[in-house]
């Protein structure tokens, strides 16, 4: 009898302590725990690198942006030169496109050359003689005598 439950008791223990192992948190192999390493390294670089290409993406978006702003005013500003150099009105920068300066100025030269009829004749010089003698200029009283410094 003492057997029986003695026997019965060990059943209990080892019903018991299985119950225990299964309740108990789970253990992890080595090779279990560098295969959860790896996998949730490669997430984080995968992560990563497309945060830093989405980034880079931004950034040459920018710099593409801030060069064509520049090429833009490069462009305006030989066109305005170019208007200055020929004595053409500053109003056709508004009227053709500046985005090539070379098309710009073939087009600016047809636009004035169209309207030339149209334009007013330069103003004439004047008919009057123009005194080219100096003498004249100082003709008349003496007002001021010059003295030498230190007498």
């Amino acid at each position: 009898m003492e057997d029986e439950q003695k026997n019965a008791q060990s059943i209990d223990e080892t019903e018991t302590a299985d119950t225990q192992q299964e309740n108990a948190e789970r253990q992890f192999t080595q090779e279990e725990v560098d295969r959860i390493i790896a996998d949730r390294l490669k997430r984080v670089n995968e992560d990563t690198i497309i945060q830093k290409n989405t980034e880079l993406t931004e950034r040459q978006a920018a710099i593409e942006a801030e060069a064509a702003e520049l090429e833009q005013r490069e462009n305006l500003l030989a066109c305005r030169s170019f208007l200055i150099d020929k004595s053409y009105s500053q109003e056709l920068l508004d009227i053709i496109d500046t985005t090539n300066p070379k098309e710009f100025m073939r087009k600016a030269d047809i636009v004035y050359s169209l309207t030339a009829s149209q334009r007013p004749a330069p103003l004439l010089k004047s008919t009057e003689p123009i005194e080219h003698d100096l003498s004249s200029a100082f003709k008349g009283p003496v007002r001021h005598t010059p003295q030498a410094i230190g007498r």
